[in-house]
């Protein structure tokens, strides 16, 4: 017999949502800031990367991706 640690298990996915929560609200955060600048709304209605543009989204939404992978292997 082996122990599940399920206890363990389920601290780890709490700490994983805080974390995907936060980041949730960042990209959130961020959407709204462009919203207000007209220079930067391209960024909510594209997903191609521009030349020398703010790439705070892209590296936002990189880790959001990998917390989503990393939740959805436990």
């Amino acid at each position: 017999m082996c122990r599940s640690f399920k206890y363990c298990h389920n601290r780890v996915l709490l700490h994983l949502q805080v974390e995907i929560t936060e980041l949730e609200k960042a990209i959130f955060d961020l959407d709204k800031k462009d919203e207000e600048d007209p220079a930067m709304q391209y960024r909510r209605r594209s997903t191609k990367h521009r030349e020398g543009s703010n790439n705070e989204l892209r590296e936002l939404i990189k880790e959001l991706k990998a917390k989503l992978k990393e939740y959805g292997e436990h």
